[in-house]
Formats: C-alpha cells, structure tokens, sequence
C-alpha cells in the first residue's frame, strides 16, 4: 500500500519522489513540444518553398516586386479609390 502511494505520487509532498503523476504530465508535455516543433518545421518548409520561389520564379518577382515597391506593369490600369469627406 504504501509502495503504490510512493510510485503513484502521493506521498510527492513530503518524500521527493515524483512517481508517476509526473511522468503523465511530463509525456503530455512532450507531446504538446513535439507537435508544436512539426508546426514550426512545416512552417520552415513552406517559407523555404517560397525563398526558392522568390530566387527563381519571375512571375513571383514580379508579383512581390508588385505587392511591396508598388509598380505597375506597362499593361496594367491603376484605380485608385480614397474616401475624401
């Protein structure tokens, strides 16, 4: 009985023994750590994707090129609507 209070964790309070209610949450732990690295790594995977794209692509280029300098290509028509009270 008093094995199963020291292995369970019971007993954690006054005999420095984790016991297994530790080990529960330290798996839990890692498994929320581990999934969070696979987002991070698909994350990685997907901006390496669009690095590759950006250093070869000319249609990205030139669609980034669009989006952050805002130039026009010659066949293109801007419209520019502002909202002046």
């Amino acid at each position: 009985m008093v094995w199963t209070l020291i292995l369970t964790g019971g007993f954690s309070q006054w005999v420095d023994s984790p016991g297994v209610l530790q080990y529960w949450e330290l798996q839990d732990l890692l498994k929320q750590r581990r999934e969070a690295a696979s987002l991070v790594e698909s994350n990685l995977q997907s901006l390496a994707e669009a690095h590759a794209a950006l250093e070869t692509d000319s249609l990205t280029q030139k669609r980034e090129i669009r989006k952050v300098l805002g130039y026009v290509g010659a066949d293109e028509i801007v419209f520019e609507f502002s909202d002046r009270k």
